[in-house]
């Protein structure tokens, strides 16, 4: 993990071996849970809202943006989220 941008953020919880390129902008990192071995890309975008879950072995490619808002999200294992999705 790139320690120097994960500890800018208090997490719910930081799973092992998870990168976090630098440029991200996250709010709420107190709502967000992300699982082992997951990438999130630079030029991302995540907004905790009432709670964000993305699971193990997850990919969130460049300028992707997870507008969670009001609500909660869930992003299972293993998956891939590229931006224009």
């Amino acid at each position: 993990m790139e320690q120097m941008y994960a500890a800018l953020w208090q997490w719910k919880h930081m799973g092992k071996g998870v990168d976090i390129f630098e440029y991200c902008v996250i709010l709420r990192p107190e709502n967000i849970s992300i699982g082992d071995r997951s990438r999130i890309d630079s030029f991302v975008k995540i907004e905790g809202g009432l709670g964000a879950t993305i699971g193990s072995g997850v990919h969130i490619s460049r300028f992707v943006h997870l507008n969670v808002g009001g609500s909660t999200r869930i992003i299972g294992d293993n998956v891939a989220v590229t931006s224009g999705a």
